[in-house]
C-alpha cells in the first residue's frame, strides 16, 4: 500500500512540478508584469511608503483600525508570514545545493515576475471579498473562485484541492524540513 501511495505521489509531483507547470507559472508572471507595465518597479516607492514607511509616520498604523480591518503593517506581516516559511528556507538551500550559485540568479528572476502573480491574486481577493453577518470582511482563494468563476464545479473542485493541500502538505512540511 505504501508503495502505491509513493507511486501516485511521484506521478502527481511529476505533473504539478514538471516543466509545463514551471513554464506556465513563469509565463503568467511575465504576462502580468507586461500587462501592468512593470508595476513592481514603478510603484516600489509607494509600497514602501504605505507599509514599512507608515510605521514611522503614523504610530497607530500597527494597531487595529476602527472598522475591525487590519492595518497596513498587519497586512504586510501577514503577507510575509504566508510567503516566507520553513519550506522556502529549505527550498533555497536545496536549490543551491543541487544547482549551485547559479540557482540564486534564477530564483531572483522568477521571484521578480512571480511578484505580479502574487499581486494579481491579492487584487482579485480584495475585489471579490464580501462582508459576513458580523460586518467583517471574509474572502480568500475559494471565495474568489466561487464568485468569479462562471463554472461552479471548477470552483468546488479547486476548493477540494485546497482543502486536501492544507490538510496534508502544509502540516507535514515544517516537520519534514526540520529533520
Amino acid at each position: 500500500m505504501l508503495e502505491f501511495i509513493t507511486n501516485v505521489n511521484n506521478a502527481v509531483n511529476g505533473v504539478v512540478w514538471g516543466w509545463p507547470a514551471l513554464i506556465l507559472l513563469a509565463f503568467v508572471g511575465v504576462l502580468m508584469t507586461c500587462l501592468t507595465r512593470f508595476f513592481q518597479v514603478s510603484h516600489f516607492g509607494h509600497w514602501v511608503k504605505m507599509t514599512i514607511g507608515a510605521i514611522f509616520q503614523d504610530r497607530d498604523v500597527v494597531g487595529h483600525t476602527k472598522d475591525k480591518s487590519i492595518s497596513q503593517f498587519q497586512s504586510l506581516c501577514t503577507a510575509l508570514a504566508a510567503t516566507v516559511g520553513t519550506g522556502n528556507i529549505v527550498g533555497v538551500a536545496g536549490a543551491i545545493l543541487v544547482g549551485g550559485p547559479g540557482a540564486v540568479f534564477w530564483m531572483w528572476l522568477i521571484a521578480f515576475f512571480g511578484m505580479m502573480t502574487n499581486y494579481s491574486e491579492n487584487v482579485l481577493g480584495i475585489y471579490y471579498r464580501r462582508k459576513n453577518q458580523a460586518g467583517e470582511w471574509s474572502g480568500g482563494p475559494c471565495t474568489t473562485c466561487a464568485t468569479a468563476s462562471a463554472v461552479r464545479r471548477a470552483a468546488r473542485g479547486s476548493a477540494r484541492c485546497w482543502l486536501c493541500c492544507s490538510l496534508f502538505s502544509a502540516s507535514s512540511r515544517p516537520s519534514a524540513s526540520a529533520t
